[in-house]
């Protein structure tokens, strides 16, 4: 009987582990401050249907932080900063404060649960196939769906979520802690039709990231 007991629960708890997907959703890795980057952080988002003590799982790669006893929701997000206050003065969110820093020209960040198993883990970049804008431009690293797989540079993208805060000229594009609306498609979703060699409008505004379709109508 006790057999079957162990046996059991020695299923449910895989049941659990193989539910609980943690994904490493959002970076910050170089903010356009002067000095020193405040402002740098990472996102981790809970993907599973399931939720997921965090107590001891760690960053092990590109910064140094073991997680609290904080149960993390389907769904939900969590932020790790290099400066909880900073972010509290600027975005006015609360986060957790890891030790270290994020390298601007791109590292590994390895994240771990409990026992030392890898949970995720990715080597960003600042050149091609990633998002160049990050690097200084404002912008965060944003992943462009959870389901498709962090560690390759194009299912990336520059956030575009407007925060109207600028440092150094530069508006912060990020969404710390928010859920990410971005798509890394191509399809368009501006469209200009040409015609006689020219085109006109009022007013047309593209983004950064944003697909244009060119149509050549004759003449």
């Amino acid at each position: 009987m006790k057999c079957k007991i162990y046996t059991l629960l020695f299923l449910i708890f895989f049941a659990n582990l193989a539910k609980a997907q943690l994904v490493i959703s959002e970076i910050m890795y170089n903010p356009p401050e002067s000095g020193e980057d405040s402002l740098e952080y990472i996102e981790i988002l809970n993907a599973s249907s399931a939720p997921y003590n965090l107590q001891d799982v760690k960053f092990t790669a590109g910064v140094t932080f073991t997680f609290p006893s904080q149960i993390l929701g389907a769904g939900q997000s969590v932020v790790v900063a290099k400066d909880s206050a900073a972010m509290k003065l600027i975005f006015g969110i609360s986060t957790l404060q890891f030790t270290g820093a994020l390298s601007n020209s791109g590292e590994g960040i390895t994240l771990t649960d409990a026992q030392g198993n890898v949970l995720d883990e990715l080597v960003y970049d600042d050149s091609a196939p990633w998002p160049l804008e990050p690097d200084e431009g404002g912008a965060s690293l944003v992943l462009c769906d959870a389901n498709v797989d962090n560690a390759v540079g194009s299912n990336w993208s520059a956030a575009r979520n407007k925060t109207g805060i600028f440092i150094n000229g530069k508006e912060l594009l990020c969404s710390p802690g928010l859920a990410n609306t971005i798509s890394c498609s191509s399809v368009p979703s501006v469209f200009v039709d040409v015609m006689d060699f020219s085109f006109f409008f009022f007013f047309i505004t593209i983004d950064v990231c944003i697909t244009v379709r060119w149509t050549y109508k004759g003449g």
